[in-house]
């Protein structure tokens, strides 16, 4: 066997490493800062010019490597075909290996799936991520990406020997591979730049993509967690500790965008900035109460695809920041609407709408942009979407300029704003790699079409925490545990809102579980994935974490079992000793990892939600919490705005349990008002917010238990306010046709009052230095008149996209106290940008005097 290192076709001709007279020109090893070596091999023969560059990494046994093809003549040549990978292995016999590959990210049922096939000698198996989708006719979308059909991986099995090669490489265009088994039982494997055909100038070069094989034994479980320890070492070095592993929350992106409009078109456009704005102070009250920790703007809020004109950012994001949140910003900046800046000015660096990023000149315009949109929104994780590699009709020539052109430009953003962090998507999986998840904090491998199955298979290429799916299929209103438990397999986000408690509460649980496992090993860097097996159920539906030395682990259970099942779990230490618990039940038991790995655990009925772990004694919902936590420290109040509305900020220094910390609680007068799941810092905003009334903070940990309330400090010379409740008996008088809702959790008091009747007034008297209106924003919402002593003073828009409650809408503050009147009127005309209605809501008037 006599394996060859690289191919190409050379004008013409097909040229290899085992063929013809090649010279070597230079030989040339240095250690990489990561404490990689890397090894250049420079040969010539004619006047091609090939560089083979190896990579090999301490402690591991992967190895990667590139090819670099170079004319070194006088005139120009035609190079078409060039490989990236070729490798010839002898394993063992044909008839005791398999080839396993998995299906891509594009978005259809069966995504992501393991395919297990044999070999036979005389029968090459060719694959090109120009395929259907396998079982499909064709791309569902119409566009075709790198890892759309088939993913970047491949793996070789002799179950014979227990032992097998895996492979894996980083291209985001057009690929083929072929493997071809041979009669001295030895199989050629090859991969492939595929379309590439163009002339090479003189002096010129063409880089091929990454690929990497790596050697394993005993199962795939151990073929992956090789692949995800080489990744945790060594392509760790962009990602951002800040935002990883973060939990997003979206609210309900798509109110206030073209998303749904008749005609609407992938580049959107004309987003209503107003209410992306707004939408973030809902948003973010709602992630302070379940834990989630960054915001996620998703698409349609900007003008013009192109131009990124939309909402104010920055101060978005500095309200975020109160609260330890992060902002995550969707912009594909790549693809650009017709009517955009670049589009006229530059038609020549368009493929349909697609910037050409292998022209040098559109990587650094976009370099340049991202600069700009830094500068202009403060710090935030980049979320890019879309298709980055656009083929020039039938040529598939410039996708690799394309992939490479993205992957500067990525580099470049993270190089020149190291606090920043980026989350990859394409379309759901279409475009994934090694590379790619490096530069990223996450990536957003499917569109939901994966289902249950979910990175079952994926982790085997990609870190869990590093994997995510599409948040639309996972919206609190809906949370079932049974179900939502599952989720703890990916870093998951959510779309949409809720405001049933005990939806809220199931959503809080589940995060802090996630953050907790986290706090253990057992989530984030380092963690080891197993598949364990299964009598009695669909082994697919459990998914194994580890930590990295073994002594802890977690079982997740996606769906209830019909009967009694048997879990066996893997890569625990013989001789350790491991007490297994759960979630929902309150048995438990000592075993040993040689007896847990041998006998299973036997579940006869399994509750909804049920997690198994493996001594992991002290997470949430545990019983053996036997210490209250410490009260926070510091507890401070002050009056404070916040994206132009009134209230009270209180701040805490964090408090101190012996295992975890929950959630925080803020009481009011002696009432709890809220949980604050994140950082240290709660905004007060409703109609009751008051400097003058008495705030504390308690700490809850883990198990359930309290610390006493610690007051907050601050103004002493702040006076009670006055609130006039809108179903106050007394100092409110309503005309017209007005609704009275009751019981409503959001509301202040649970009350609100509104009216949709042109002409409907509700008037105050008071005495005093200022007052604020109190409102519900909403979508059906509309215009308000204020009068003041007689005089028209303003018309309120009261329009948002969102459902937002508690909003001091307007106010008004008067030199001295004096006596004054008020009256708000229903105009009866639609707000907003998409406006369709014209009720307005009273929730309090605040008074001071």
């Amino acid at each position: 066997m006599r394996p060859a290192e690289f191919g190409v076709t050379w004008n013409g001709q097909e040229v290899t490493s085992t063929e013809g007279e090649w010279s070597l020109h230079s030989a040339h090893k240095q250690p990489n800062a990561d404490g990689s070596w890397e090894l250049d091999l420079m040969l010539t023969q004619g006047t091609l010019e090939v560089t083979k560059s190896y990579v090999v990494y301490p402690e591991r046994s992967i190895i990667r490597e590139w090819v670099t093809y170079k004319n070194t003549g006088p005139a120009a040549v035609d190079i078409s075909d060039p490989q990236f990978l070729h490798i010839d292995t002898r394993l063992g016999d044909l008839n005791s290996i398999d080839l396993d590959w998995m299906t891509g990210g594009e978005n259809r049922p069966g995504s992501w799936m393991l395919k297990t096939e044999s070999l036979s000698a005389g029968r090459d198996r060719n694959f090109d991520s120009y395929d259907p989708f396998p079982g499909a006719t064709g791309s569902k979308f119409g566009f075709r990406m790198g890892s759309a059909s088939y993913a970047p991986w491949f793996a070789l099995f002799d179950r014979a020997q227990q032992e097998g090669i895996v492979v894996g490489f980083d291209y985001f265009g057009r690929w083929a591979s072929s493997f071809r088994p041979n009669a001295d039982q030895s199989i050629s494997m090859q991969l492939k730049v595929a379309g590439y055909h163009q002339p090479l100038a003189p002096g010129a070069s063409v880089t091929m993509p990454k690929a990497f094989t790596g050697i394993f034994r005993s199962d795939l479980d151990n073929a992956g967690n090789e692949v995800l320890d080489w990744q945790y070492q060594y392509l760790w070095d962009y990602t951002r500790a800040s935002w990883f592993p973060a939990i997003r929350m979206l609210g309900w992106w798509w109110n206030g965008t073209p998303w749904r409009d008749p005609g609407n078109t992938w580049v959107g456009g004309n987003g209503d900035a107003a209410s992306a704005f707004r939408k973030v102070f809902r948003v973010s009250d709602l992630m302070s109460e379940v834990g989630a920790d960054v915001y996620h703007r998703d698409w349609g809020w900007w003008n013009h695809a192109g131009d990124w004109d939309g909402p104010d950012f920055r101060t978005m994001g500095e309200y975020l920041r109160k609260h330890d949140m992060g902002q995550l910003i969707y912009a594909f900046i790549y693809t650009v609407d017709s009517r955009s800046k670049v589009a006229q000015e530059h038609p020549d660096w368009l493929i349909s709408n697609t910037l050409d990023m292998s022209k040098p000149a559109v990587v650094r315009f976009l370099e340049g942009q991202l600069d700009e949109l830094a500068d202009r929104f403060g710090l935030f994780e980049w979320r890019n979407d879309s298709t980055p590699t656009a083929a020039r009709g039938t040529d598939d020539t410039p996708l690799l300029g394309q992939d490479q052109g993205f992957r500067t430009i990525l580099k470049t953003f993270l190089d020149r704003h190291p606090d920043y962090a980026f989350q990859g998507v394409n379309g759901g999986g279409s475009g994934a790699g090694y590379d790619y998840a490096r530069y990223a904090s996450s990536i957003s491998f499917s569109d939901g079409a994966v289902g249950i199955l979910r990175n079952y298979w994926a982790s085997l290429i990609l870190p869990p925490d590093k994997l995510s799916d599409i948040p639309d299929k996972w919206q609190p209103d809906q949370y079932d545990k049974a179900l939502w438990r599952g989720l703890l397999t990916i870093n998951f986000d959510m779309t949409g809102d809720t405001w049933d408690p005990s939806k809220l509460e199931g959503v809080r649980e589940l995060i802090d579980i996630y953050h907790y496992l986290e706090h253990v090993g057992l989530v984030g860097r380092w963690v080891h994935v197993y598949r364990p097996a299964v009598q009695g159920d669909d082994p697919t539906m459990y998914f194994e974490r580890l930590s990295r030395d073994g002594n802890r682990g977690i079982i997740i259970l996606k769906h209830v079992a019909a009967g009694p099942v048997v879990v066996w779990p893997k890569g625990l230490n013989p001789t350790d000793k491991y007490l297994v618990s759960y979630q929902e039940s309150n048995q438990s038991e000592s075993r040993t990892g040689a007896d847990l790995m041998k006998s299973g655990i036997t579940i006869n009925h399994q509750a909804a939600g049920e997690l198994i772990y493996l001594n992991v004694p002290f997470h949430p919902g545990s019983g053996l919490y036997r210490s209250k936590p410490t009260s926070p420290a510091d507890v401070r109040k002050a009056s404070g705005s916040n994206m132009g509305y009134p209230g009270v900020e209180i701040r805490w220094s964090p408090a101190h349990d012996e295992q975890w910390i929950s959630h925080y609680e803020v009481a009011r007068d002696g009432a709890v008002i809220d949980k604050v799941a994140k950082g240290t810092y709660f905004f007060d905003h409703s109609a009751g917010a008051d400097l003058g009334a008495q705030y504390a903070v308690r700490a809850v940990n883990g198990g359930g238990l309290a610390s006493p309330f610690a007051e907050a400090t601050g103004s002493a010379a702040a006076t009670r306010a006055v609130v006039l409740d809108d179903v106050s008996p007394t100092g409110l008088s309503y005309t017209g046709d007005w609704k009275h809702e009751v019981k409503l959790q959001p509301a202040y008091a649970g009350t609100l009052t509104s009216s949709s009747e042109k002409g409907a007034t509700v008037e105050f008297k008071f005495d005093g230095t200022e007052f604020i209106w109190f409102t519900r924003l909403c979508g059906e919402c509309g215009e308000a008149g204020v009068n003041i002593d007689g005089q028209d003073v303003a018309s309120v828009d009261t329009y948002s996209a969102d459902d937002i409650f508690g909003v001091g809408i307007y106010s008004k503050s008067f030199a001295t106290a004096a006596a004054h009147e008020v009256k708000i009127t229903v105009l009866g005309k639609h707000a907003g940008p998409r406006g369709v209605g014209t009720r307005i809501y009273l929730d309090g008037i605040r008074i001071a005097k």
